[in-house]
C-alpha cells in the first residue's frame, strides 16, 4: 500500500458492521494527477491545513467512491469487480479510513472545514497567532494575469543568461571590493539608516511574493490570496501559491518556489553594480542597502530549507517528499516513543538512507526552531518595551509551558492507546533533573567580556600655521620620518613681502634724509634717527612674520595628515593645523567600557589583560591597565572607533561649525593602558583591538539567575506598559 502517513501513530478506528458504515470524502479536497518517483499516484489538497498527502491508483479508486451514500462494503464489493485479486483488504480498508480520519480528510457532517480547523488548534497554536498574525489582503489572481502579459519576457532563455551574467558579475564586483562591501556593513546598523532599510525590506517583499505568483500563473496555476504576516510587526509577505502541487513537473513547482529568491538576487546583482560606480551618498547607501536585504538575508531565511519558506519547498519538491517537514518531525517522535520510553509504535517502512536522512533533517529543524523562538522572545522585549514583554511572556507560554506540560502528562498518564514505560520515564525524568541541579549549583564557568579598544601615540605635536598665507610648497608625505628642524611646507603671503619691501624703502628713504639734516637741521636728522628705529622694529616683525612662512617639525617623530598632498595652493589662516607630528615607540591602547561593564573592569586597574588586535592578522598581547577615567563620557576616543568608520560603537553625527563630529549614543567609561616598546614597534596609531577580561568564577545557575535580573532591571525597572 503506498499511503503515505502524515502525523503522528495512527489511533485505532474500529468498525463493526462495514455494510452500516457510509463516510464522505471532504468537498473541498482537490485532487491531482502526479508521477512520483516515475510511479503513477494521486495527490490530495488539504487547503485549509496546507497539507498535501499522496496515495496510490487502487487507494484512491476507494476514498473516490466515498460520498456518504454508498456504504464500505458495497464499494468494496465493487472493487473486487473491477479489480480482482488486487483489491483492496478488510484491514487496508481499516487502516486507509483511520488514516483520513486522523488527518480529517472525512466530512462529519457537524461542523465545517474552516471550524473544525480552528477547533483543532492546540492552545500553544492560538497563543502563536497573537505573535504571528496573518493578515489576507484579497486575491490577486486578476492582477497577476494582467502584469503576466507584460513579465513574460522576464521568463525567456535570454534573461536567465542575463542573469547569470549580472550575477556572476555582482560577485566578482563584491570580491574586488570586499574592505569596502565588509566597512559599509557597520552603517546597515546605524539608527539614522533604519527608516530607509525598512522601506527596503518593504518593496523587495513585495516584489518577492509578486514573482511567486507570476511564476505559478505562468505555468498555468491558480492564486487564492496574497496577504502579510506581523511577526513581532514587522510585516513578512505571503502568497497561496499551492495550486503549483498539482503541476506534473517537479521542476516548474521547484521554479515556483525559487522565483521569489530569483527575482532578489537579481535586483541586489543590479545594486551591487552601482554601488561599485557611484560616489559615497545617499544612491551609494541605498544600492548597498538593497544589495544586503535581497542577498544576504533573502538566502539566510527564504532560503534556508529548515524554516518552511522558499527553501524548505524547494527540498521537499526536489525530495519528492509532499509533507516532508511532519513526516520527518514524525519520525523523530517514533524514535523517541520506541526507543526512550519504550512503547509499541509503528512508521512507514523507509531505507536507512532516508532514515538519517530524515533524523538528521528533524534534529536540525528542532534546534533552529527554537532557536527562531528565542530570538524572538529576545528580540521583542527590546523592540517593545514593556509591551514586549507580555510578547516574550505569550511566546515562553506558547513554545516553553504548554509543551512541557503536554508531554510530562504524556510521560506520566500516557494515551488511550498508548502508555510510556513507568521505568524508562523515571529514569529520564531524574536524569535530567540530575543534570539540571548539576548545571545549576555544581559546574562553574567564567565568562569573558570583549571591549572596543584603538591604538594611540601617547605624545604627538599638531603643526600649525604661525602666519597666514598661501601653502606654496610641502616637503614631506603622509607617513614620513622627520627630525625636529625639518622643513615641512613653505607659505607664500605677498601682501607682506610687499611691506617688507616697502619698509626697505622707506628706511632708504630716511637714512638719505638724515645725512642731509646733519649739517643744516640737527632737529630734523634726530626726529629721521627716531623713525629709522621705528622702521628697523616693523621690519624686524615682517622679516619674523615672512620667516615663519617655512614651516618645520618642532619634534622628531612620523607625520600624520592622509590629506595633505592636496593642501598645495590653500591658504592657511594663523592657527590653521596642517599635521600632526607623532612620536613612535610611545604607544598607549584607550579602551571604551559601556557603563553597565565597569564594575567588572574597576578591580583590574595595575593588572594585566588579554588583547587581541585587529591587524588581519589577530595578533594576541598582553598589557597592564595604568588608568581608569572617573566619569562617563559621550566623546569618541577615535574615529575607527565608530560604527560608520568600521568600529563597534554607536554614534551620532553633529555638525559644529560645518565640521562633522560625532558623538557616542550612550556614555562609556574610558580606560588606558601602556603598550610596550617591543610591542608598539609593530603597531601604528588608528589601529583597533579587542580587550579581553575574565568575569570571576561562578555557578551557572547564579551567574543566568544574575545576567535575567540585570536585564529586567535595566530594561523595565520604572517604565511603564
Amino acid at each position: 500500500m503506498v499511503v503515505e502517513e502524515n502525523a503522528a501513530p495512527l489511533e485505532d478506528f474500529s468498525v463493526k458492521d462495514l455494510s452500516s458504515l457510509t463516510p464522505r470524502l471532504r468537498s473541498d479536497l482537490r485532487v491531482t494527477y502526479q508521477s512520483f518517483k516515475e510511479e503513477p499516484c494521486y495527490v490530495i489538497e488539504d487547503p485549509f491545513h496546507s497539507q498535501f498527502f499522496r496515495m496510490g491508483l487502487i487507494e484512491y479508486k476507494f476514498i473516490s467512491q466515498l460520498n456518504g451514500r454508498r456504504s464500505v462494503a458495497r464499494i468494496m464489493q465493487a472493487l473486487v469487480h473491477d479489480l480482482g485479486e488486487q483489491a483492496l483488504l478488510d484491514h487496508e480498508v481499516l487502516q486507509i479510513l483511520e488514516w483520513l480520519a486522523h488527518n480529517n480528510l472525512l466530512d462529519t457532517g457537524r461542523v465545517s472545514a474552516k471550524e473544525r480547523e480552528k477547533a483543532a488548534l492546540p492552545l500553544s497554536s492560538k497563543l502563536s497567532q497573537v505573535i504571528f498574525l496573518k493578515i489576507p489582503l484579497g486575491n490577486p489572481d486578476f492582477f497577476l494575469r494582467y502584469l503576466l502579459r507584460w513579465s513574460r519576457p522576464f521568463f525567456s532563455l535570454y534573461f536567465l543568461i542575463l542573469w547569470l551574467v549580472l550575477f556572476l558579475t555582482a560577485i566578482y564586483t563584491v570580491s574586488k571590493n570586499w574592505e569596502r562591501f565588509v566597512a559599509g556593513g557597520s552603517s546597515i546598523i546605524a539608527p539614522d539608516n533604519f527608516l530607509i532599510l525598512t522601506i527596503i525590506w518593504l518593496l523587495l517583499k513585495v516584489v518577492h511574493e509578486i514573482w511567486h505568483g507570476l511564476v505559478c500563473k505562468y505555468y498555468e496555476g491558480t492564486v487564492r490570496e496574497i496577504g502579510a504576516m506581523l511577526i513581532l510587526l514587522m510585516p513578512i509577505g505571503y502568497i497561496d501559491t499551492t495550486s503549483c502541487w498539482g503541476f506534473t513537473n517537479k521542476w516548474h513547482r521547484i521554479f515556483v518556489a525559487l522565483a521569489g529568491i530569483y527575482i532578489e538576487l537579481f535586483i541586489a546583482s543590479i545594486c551591487i553594480l552601482i554601488w561599485e560606480q557611484v560616489e559615497p551618498g545617499i544612491l551609494s547607501q541605498v544600492c548597498y542597502n538593497t544589495a544586503i536585504m535581497a542577498s544576504i538575508t533573502t538566502i539566510f531565511f527564504n532560503a534556508n530549507p529548515l524554516m518552511r519558506f522558499d527553501g524548505y519547498y524547494v527540498l521537499s519538491d526536489w525530495l519528492e517528499e509532499p509533507n516532508f517537514y511532519s513526516r520527518t518531525r514524525s519520525f523523530l517522535v517514533y524514535l523517541w516513543k520506541k526507543y526512550c520510553l519504550g512503547i509499541k509504535v509503528s512508521f512507514p517502512e523507509i531505507s536507512w538512507k532516508e532514515q538519517w536522512l530524515f533524523f538528521s533533517y528533524a534534529v536540525a529543524a528542532l534546534f533552529w526552531r527554537w532557536g527562531i523562538y528565542l530570538g524572538i522572545i529576545i528580540t521583542s522585549s527590546f523592540l517593545f518595551g514593556g509591551w514586549g514583554l507580555i510578547f516574550s511572556a505569550l511566546g515562553v507560554i506558547s513554545w516553553v509551558v504548554v509543551p512541557l506540560f503536554s508531554s510530562l502528562k504524556y510521560l506520566f498518564l500516557g494515551t488511550k492507546t498508548e502508555k510510556p514505560h513507568f521505568l524508562r520515564v523515571s529514569v529520564i525524568l531524574l536524569s535530567t533533573g540530575v543534570l539540571i541541579y548539576s548545571s545549576i549549583y555544581q559546574f562553574t564557568w567564567q565568562q569573558s567580556l570583549s571591549f572596543p579598544a584603538v591604538v594611540l601615540y601617547n605624545r604627538s605635536e599638531v603643526v600649525r600655521a604661525y602666519s597666514p598665507g598661501f601653502i606654496k610648497e610641502i616637503y614631506v608625505k603622509n607617513g614620513d620620518q622627520v627630525d625636529s628642524g625639518t622643513v615641512l611646507a613653505r607659505l607664500r603671503n605677498v601682501e607682506a613681502e610687499v611691506r617688507l619691501r616697502s619698509l626697505d624703502l622707506d628706511m632708504s628713504l630716511s637714512k638719505l634724509r638724515m645725512h642731509q639734516y646733519q649739517k643744516t637741521d640737527i632737529r630734523a636728522m634726530q626726529l629721521e634717527q627716531e623713525r629709522i628705529v621705528l622702521l628697523e622694529k616693523r621690519r624686524l616683525e615682517e622679516k619674523i612674520l615672512l620667516d615663519s612662512l617655512l614651516i618645520r617639525s618642532p619634534v622628531g617623530g612620523f607625520v600624520e595628515a592622509p590629506e595633505l598632498d592636496s593642501f598645495v595652493g590653500r591658504y592657511l589662516s594663523t592657527g590653521t593645523p596642517l599635521c600632526t607630528i607623532y612620536q613612535r615607540g610611545n604607544l598607549k591602547l584607550k579602551i571604551a567600557i559601556a557603563q553597565k561593564d565597569m564594575d567588572d573592569f574597576q578591580d583590574l586597574l595595575d593588572k594585566r589583560v588579554s588583547i587581541r588586535m585587529n591587524n588581519g592578522e589577530q595578533t594576541e598581547l598582553s598589557a597592564i591597565i595604568k588608568k581608569i577615567a572617573p566619569k562617563v563620557t559621550l566623546d569618541l576616543p577615535h574615529f575607527a572607533l565608530a560604527a560608520p568608520f568600521g568600529g563597534s560603537l554607536t554614534v551620532q553625527e553633529m555638525n559644529l561649525g560645518g565640521e562633522r563630529k560625532y558623538r557616542l549614543l550612550s556614555p562609556h567609561f574610558l580606560a588606558e593602558l601602556n603598550l610596550e616598546k617591543e610591542i608598539s614597534s609593530s603597531l601604528k596609531e588608528g589601529q583597533t583591538a579587542w580587550v579581553k577580561i575574565y568575569r570571576k568564577p561562578e555557578f551557572i545557575g547564579k551567574s543566568l539567575f544574575r545576567q535575567i535580573k540585570n536585564w529586567i532591571e535595566s530594561r523595565y525597572l520604572g517604565e511603564g506598559f
